[in-house]
């Protein structure tokens, strides 16, 4: 990573995008020219610059950059805000376990998929939507990933954050290794929620906080 001065220096970009005296664009091209890592790059993006500028920055570096991690799978967080009761996630139940996950078998969950060999992580959350969420139309995806998770140890899982203006729910062949759609209150589900997936709290938790979860896996094992 970065010395402490070079992240002090982006602390003071961050304040001067943020008081216009220089442009988000601007600091941008002081990223790329900083002669930093491209995972650098966006980690300082996804700290220092406001939304729009780390969504720009991970849509520049895309496929290439994310598939130099060690990600074995993808979830999607999806939140429908409802004005009365506050925001709601889409929820499943797991039908099948996996010992290596401690995923148990009648679990709950957000959507999570195991990436395939040869597939980049757009990829799987395209798979993702198609397999475990069809007919969801209104879904709004955010480009940029919310964070990095560790699921079990050098399990790593990349999420994204989604919105639904409506609560609707997807239609599965009940075939599927997921059942049980349900809208489960964010707050129930980060306060000793019974039955969570083990794994899915800490996403959830970055979620209800607003919060992108920015790790470098090589730099922890």
């Amino acid at each position: 990573m970065a010395s402490r001065g070079g992240k002090a220096a982006m602390k003071a970009l961050k304040f001067l995008v943020e008081n216009g005296v220089v442009s988000q664009s601007d600091l941008i091209q002081a990223l790329f020219a900083s002669g930093m890592s491209e995972k650098q790059q966006v980690l300082f993006a996804w700290h220092f610059l406001p939304n729009e500028g780390s969504k720009q920055m991970s849509v520049v570096l895309g496929e290439e950059y994310w598939s130099s991690y060690p990600i074995a799978g993808v979830g999607l967080i999806v939140v429908h805000d409802d004005p009365a009761k506050g925001p709601h996630v889409l929820t499943l139940q797991e039908e099948r376990g996996k010992t290596e996950l401690k995923k148990i078998k009648g679990s709950r969950s957000f959507p999570m998929e195991t990436c395939k060999e040869g597939e980049c992580v757009f990829e799987s959350l395209g798979r993702l939507i198609e397999e475990e969420l069809p007919g969801m139309r209104e879904l709004v995806v955010e480009p940029n990933p919310a964070g990095l998770f560790e699921v079990v140890d050098g399990v790593w899982l990349l999420v994204w954050w989604a919105t639904m203006h409506e609560p609707a729910l997807p239609i599965i062949d009940p075939c599927m290794d997921v059942s049980d759609f349900r809208w489960e209150p964010l707050t129930a589900l980060v306060n000793g929620y019974p039955n969570l997936r083990h794994g899915a709290l800490e996403p959830l938790v970055a979620r209800k906080n607003g919060q992108r979860v920015v790790r470098d896996p090589f730099a922890v094992h």
